[in-house]
């Protein structure tokens, strides 16, 4: 059996591109010589677009009219892909003409004690190929530019030679957003303790919280905001050299356990059986509340599942790995 080219289609939101990243490494790892192409959101692309395992990207917009969507599906069909992997279950994998291609109904599972990595491997078995579903870390390729300007920038924040742990308290919903004053005060017990530097991390959105930190905490030399300035690449080589990562239910909780670094996750009503941090030493930190998780978030402005988790909690879960 030859498998010349392979589509995978990916999602849109970051965090779930992320999740979806060990499918093209077992991919790779059973089909190593085939030609790769990956479908993904625009927001996502850079995660692959220096990955030496993807041979062509192309960006997909969801809102697109079904007429461009039509258009799309017989250029893709000329390719005459072997293998279509759809990890959004579109209808496209029944217009290309593929030998081996996954099923559309997995839109329609609810297994909410499954993993979404495991969900997402155990899509291929639907291509009946006997493919070996272990996939090798790390999930994310990070090329030598992106390590040698993160050896730039910390060299410049004066973190070279330090000890830190990477701390993004920022997150796309009120309802994954653990309160700035207990990060802060986290923060400053670590440091305390354990006598290592912190960075920042978020997007722009987030940097109202993150500058709140930086200029509230008494150990400001202590501290860096690196929010809105690096990318995603960027993020991933900072993550791999911390100690840890402290993290809401967000985008760098995925990137962290995606370079294989331990992650402590703190969860309101998000289902972490389905989207928390994998490795051994990471953790979901969550309240003992019975009404989560909650897939509606029904609290609207006050999230008890959340804000009942207090910074001692979260501190004894951080001294486990740090202490190791």
């Amino acid at each position: 059996m030859q498998i010349k080219k392979i589509l995978v289609i990916t999602l849109s939101n970051i965090g779930d591109v992320i999740l979806t990243t060990p499918v093209i490494r077992v991919l790779k790892k059973n089909f190593p010589k085939s030609y790769f192409v990956i479908m993904c959101s625009a927001k996502a692309k850079d995660i692959f677009l220096s990955d030496p395992c993807v041979n062509k990207v192309i960006e997909y917009n969801k809102h697109i009219k079904l007429l461009n969507k039509l258009y799309l599906a017989l250029e893709l069909r000329k390719e005459r892909f072997d293998i279509v992997v759809d990890l959004r279950h579109t209808l496209f994998p029944l217009f290309l003409g593929s030998k081996y291609k996954t099923s559309i109904l997995g839109r329609f599972c609810k297994d909410s004690s499954t993993h979404k990595i495991n969900f997402h491997l155990n899509k291929l078995k639907e291509l009946k190929l006997n493919i070996d579903l272990t996939p090798e870390l790390p999930y994310i390729y990070i090329p030598q530019e992106v390590k040698e300007n993160i050896d730039v920038l910390l060299t410049d924040i004066k973190f070279k030679d330090a000890s830190y742990i990477v701390v993004s308290p920022g997150g796309r919903s009120q309802s994954k957003l653990w309160a700035k004053e207990k990060f802060l005060k986290l923060c400053e017990k670590i440091i305390g303790r354990f006598k290592c530097k912190v960075l920042l991390v978020g997007d722009l959105k987030d940097k109202i919280i993150t500058n709140w930190i930086a200029q509230n905490i008494s150990s400001k030399d202590e501290v860096f905001d690196l929010s809105g300035n690096i990318s995603l690449l960027q993020l991933a080589e900072l993550l791999r050299r911390a100690k840890v990562l402290i993290t809401n239910d967000s985008g760098a909780l995925h990137m962290g356990s995606a370079v294989g670094i331990p992650v402590v996750a703190i969860f309101g009503p998000t289902n972490e059986l389905q989207y928390g941090p994998v490795g051994e030493k990471s953790i979901a930190v969550t309240d003992d509340i019975d009404c989560r998780p909650c897939i509606y978030a029904k609290c609207k402005d006050f999230f008890p599942c959340l804000n009942n988790i207090g910074v001692s909690k979260v501190y004894k879960e951080v001294e486990k790995i740090l202490s190791f």
